[in-house]
Order: C-alpha cells, then sequence, then structure tokens
C-alpha cells in the first residue's frame, strides 16, 4: 500500500502544464547528481541534460509520469518507463522543502503498484554514495544488481554565449 501522506497531497499522472514545474524543481533537487558531480562537465551543461531529460519524459519517451501535489503544487515527480517487461524508474524527484515528508516512497510505491501485472520486474539507478537514494528504494524492496561505471563528454563548444547556467 502507499505510505499515507500529508492529507492535502494528491498523487496522479501528469498533467499538459507540469513540464516548467517539473524542470524547475529538477534544477533545484538535482545538484549531487552524476553530471553536476563530474568536474569536467559544467554545470550549465548539467543543467540542460537534466532539463532536456524532464522535457523529453515529459513529451513522449516516459509510458507513465506521476506527480505528487501539495497544496496544488507540484511537490515531486518520477518518471518511468516499459521496456519489454521491465519497468525503469527513468528520473525521481522531491522538492528539497517537501523532502522527509514520505512523497519520494509514496511516488516509488505508487509506481511499483501502478506496474504490478504490467511489469515483471522494475530498475533503478543511482549512484553509489547517494544515501538517501538507496535508503529510499531499500526501503521499497529493491537490492543491488549490479553496479557500472558511466563516463561524459559535452561538447564545450555549445556553452551558452554568456557562460550562465541555463536550460
Amino acid at each position: 500500500d502507499i505510505p499515507r501522506v500529508p492529507s492535502e497531497a494528491e498523487m496522479e499522472l501528469t498533467a499538459p502544464g507540469d513540464e516548467a514545474a517539473c524542470v524547475a524543481l529538477s534544477l533545484q533537487a538535482f545538484t549531487q547528481d552524476r553530471f553536476h558531480s563530474d568536474p569536467e562537465v559544467p554545470d550549465w551543461a548539467a543543467d540542460r541534460v537534466r532539463a532536456a531529460w524532464v522535457r523529453n519524459d515529459l513529451n513522449g519517451r516516459a509510458d507513465a509520469c506521476f506527480v505528487v501535489r501539495a497544496d496544488g503544487a507540484v511537490a515531486g515527480f518520477n518518471l518511468c518507463l516499459l521496456d519489454g517487461n521491465e519497468a525503469i524508474i527513468d528520473l525521481i524527484a522531491v522538492d528539497i522543502s517537501q523532502r522527509q515528508q514520505g512523497f519520494g516512497t509514496w511516488l516509488v510505491t505508487g509506481a511499483v503498484d501502478f506496474y504490478s501485472g504490467r511489469a515483471e520486474t522494475m530498475r533503478v539507478g543511482t549512484q553509489a554514495d547517494n544515501a538517501p537514494s538507496l535508503a529510499l528504494y531499500r526501503g521499497a524492496g529493491f537490492t543491488e544488481a549490479r553496479r557500472q561505471e558511466t563516463v561524459h563528454w559535452i561538447n564545450a563548444d555549445a556553452a551558452p554565449a554568456d557562460g550562465a547556467r541555463g536550460s
């Protein structure tokens, strides 16, 4: 069952007007992710990658996109893919000001429930040093299956003319 969260909160599939809120949430929530942690990837590039990732998922790449709303505003999202019989949590985030209220657990267990009967397994990737994410997934019954190394290449010629970070 989905954990109890504040009574004013609701979880639902994303609506057409949620893109800007989800992109903004991703830019404030992901500052220690694998892109921002890579000293060779400038922050502006990491922000662009994350914003494009969210937009792509919301505009058809994802199979299902969930949001949690608190007081009517997007407090978190979970963007999921379906690859054959495997569901994938592609990108999940909870607003920094809304953390520790059960929204992340709610988004994960909601996706597990959604894919029950549609997928045989569910996969997610996170950094080995991301203790909060590891605790979230382990608490939801996930177990580590493998570790992998990721390398990045960013086209420096694509930098904004003014050097500013942006999406």
